[in-house]
């Protein structure tokens, strides 16, 4: 058990060791220390404690002294000189002790001779001048005079020199305790914050995040880290370290920073797979929000792969139906969805009203993607499935036919080609789907090859994004003929953040290396190893993601060719079959049916030239010859 301190002892001992007392006031002193050793109240051990105390200092004090005062002085420049006051000191006469019997061969020693008592002295005040003392310290330790350097320059917004003499505490060369240290790597991640490199702070930060809530400064950082969160353009770590905070400490940000806040937490739990905490963070953005639009097409998105019907088609509707920053985004809401609803309508059986329902309100919303956008041809494709799926084969046939339009061929899915052959085999024209697929293999075997021959310069992470950085500068070594679609795999928003991420760190790079005097020393040289290290890991992932939309691509276009390879096993089946069973109906032109513009009741019979505003409005007629 600890024993609660004595004041009058410690203030003693204090006295021995700050200043150098008269005898007549140290004799005072050290009786009314003795008298409170000797009190009743006082356990043994407290008695033993304080006298053996007393005695250590009595027999060094004044060897100690002088260190220590000029230790004092070196942790506090705040001195002040004190007056010590004792209270009334009484003292009580000696008790007699009898003596030991003495051994029969020694002679006893003389009777002790018993010292009258003394007359008591009225009390006096001990008032002692012991010069300048430190000041009681409250809080952390005293910093060094680095830290105190520093310190001056963070409240002088000298953010350079701050730097340099943070890193020293940090680096444990100034003898600072470790609470002094860790609000040393707090200021040095703010310090490199204000100087505007982002990814050094971000990287500095990584102490106090890491200890999480048991570091001192962790609170403190949250406001910064948001900061450099909004500011980079792929913050997927600095995220995951604000993933460490309370929602409510996210909040107290206010309604703007927390709201971009939530948004980057959403968006980066749905990135590492934690898709129901990822809707719990975009649920607190609110759609007026500047990443409100955003938000709602996450959640669209996420609740889709869930297969939540319901809650995606009300996310995306928000998303087409809204008006804010987002523009960009309200065509792509439109475009899913257009494919959620198909996806539910083919699930239906055929003749099912609310299936067709779902249907009509794919078809619709396809529409709502006007001509001039660069989204139109995929969305006409798609849209292609959808009259197939509706029974208007001729509306199919007539999109198929306007996505071979020279300005569409080179970026235009093949799928449309497929569902163009599909129609024509099951209306039993051998002749037309031999020639679509004829004509189809022809354009997709080269596109296939260029396709690997695209993967295969993307060989290395390195070697993929040079492929982006050379296709986006539009001197690229990927053959002409994929060349469209190469570039449109890799425009994607995501792809583009995590290249803006790498140029960003680059630029930062170069700050640094333009401007010697922003940042010397060892916080220099710790910056350019953490900058260095951020672009490797940057380039890295660039790099995967580039590989990964390219083999997407190949991988999709083999797809459609493997659909194909079906259609043409069929075609290859229902020709013997027709050996058997002959049929005298005549087939159409290997072409199909004649194709014609028809819109506003105006009809333009096709004659080889193409307009575009007649694309949309194709139909080309088919005659079922099957007669079984």
């Amino acid at each position: 058990m600890i024993e609660p301190r004595d004041p009058d002892l410690d203030a003693f001992v204090e006295l021995l060791r700050s200043g150098t007392p008269r005898p007549e006031q140290l004799a005072i002193a050290r009786a009314g220390v003795l008298g409170r050793a000797a009190a009743p109240t006082s356990s043994a051990a407290s008695i033993l404690l304080k006298l053996g105390l007393l005695g250590v200092v009595l027999v060094t004090g004044g060897a100690s002294s002088g260190a220590w005062t000029t230790a004092a002085a070196k942790a506090s420049p705040r001195l002040e000189p004190v007056a010590i006051a004792t209270a009334e000191i009484v003292e009580e006469p000696p008790a007699v002790v009898a003596p030991a019997p003495a051994p029969p061969e020694q002679i006893a020693p003389p009777p002790p001779v018993v010292a009258a008592p003394r007359a008591p002295r009225p009390p006096a005040p001990l008032v002692i001048d012991v010069g300048p003392i430190p000041a009681a310290p409250v809080g952390p330790i005293a910093p060094s005079e680095t830290m105190a350097s520093a310190l001056r320059d963070v409240d002088a917004r000298r953010w350079s020199q701050a730097a340099g003499k943070l890193q020293e505490v940090v680096d444990g060369r100034t003898g600072d305790l470790p609470d002094r240290v860790e609000e040393a790597e707090h200021l040095l991640a703010k310090s490199l914050f204000a100087l505007g490199l982002h990814h050094a702070a971000a990287a500095a930060f990584e102490p106090v995040t890491r200890a999480g809530p048991a570091h001192p400064w962790f609170a403190a950082s949250l406001p910064m880290l948001a900061e450099i969160a909004a500011a980079m353009p792929e913050p997927g770590a600095v995220v995951r370290a604000i993933d460490a905070y309370d929602p409510e400490a996210i909040e107290a940000l206010g309604a703007d920073r927390a709201s971009v806040t939530f948004w980057l937490l959403g968006r980066q739990r749905a990135t590492d797979g934690r898709d129901d905490a990822a809707l719990e963070a975009l649920a607190r953005v609110p759609d007026d929000a500047r990443h409100g639009l955003e938000a709602r097409f996450l959640e669209g998105a996420l609740h889709a792969r869930h297969r939540r019907p319901g809650p995606a088609l009300r996310a995306f509707a928000r998303v087409a139906e809204g008006t804010g920053p987002a523009e960009p985004l309200h065509e792509l809401a439109w475009l899913n969805l257009a494919r959620l609803r198909y996806a539910l309508a083919a699930q239906r059986p055929a003749g099912d009203e609310r299936g067709e329902a779902l249907l009509r309100g794919a078809l619709a919303a396809w529409r709502h993607v006007p001509q001039s956008s660069p989204r139109w041809a995929d969305a006409f494709a798609e849209e292609t499935w959808a009259l197939y799926l509706a029974g208007d084969v001729d509306r199919a046939l007539g999109h198929a036919h306007a996505l071979t339009a020279p300005a569409l061929r080179e970026r235009a899915s093949p799928e449309p080609q497929v569902v163009r052959a599909m129609i024509q085999l099951e209306h039993c024209q051998w002749d037309a789907a031999a020639h679509t697929v004829a004509r189809f293999s022809s354009l997709m075997g080269p596109r296939l090859r260029d396709t690997d021959r695209a993967v295969d310069l993307a060989r290395t992470r390195d070697d993929a994004l040079r492929v982006l950085v050379a296709v986006r500068a539009g001197r690229s070594r990927v053959p002409p003929r994929v060349l469209p679609e190469v570039r449109e795999a890799l425009s994607d928003r995501e792809l583009t953040r995590h290249l803006d991420q790498l140029r960003s760190i680059e630029l930062e790079q170069r700050r640094l290396a333009r401007d010697p005097t922003l940042l010397e020393g060892d916080v220099a040289t710790r910056v350019s190893s953490d900058l260095a290290i951020a672009r490797s890991l940057a380039a890295d992932r660039t790099g995967e993601h580039v590989q990964v939309r390219l083999r997407r691509l190949a991988s999709g276009l083999r797809d459609v060719a493997s659909r194909m390879d079906t259609v043409e096993l069929e075609l290859t089946t229902e020709r013997r079959r027709e050996l058997d069973y002959p049929n005298r109906t005549s087939m159409e032109p290997a072409e199909g049916g004649p194709i014609v513009g028809l819109a506003g009741g105006q009809l333009w019979p096709f004659d080889g030239e193409w307009w575009p505003d007649e694309m949309a409005h194709y139909r080309q007629s088919i005659r079922n010859r099957c007669g079984r």
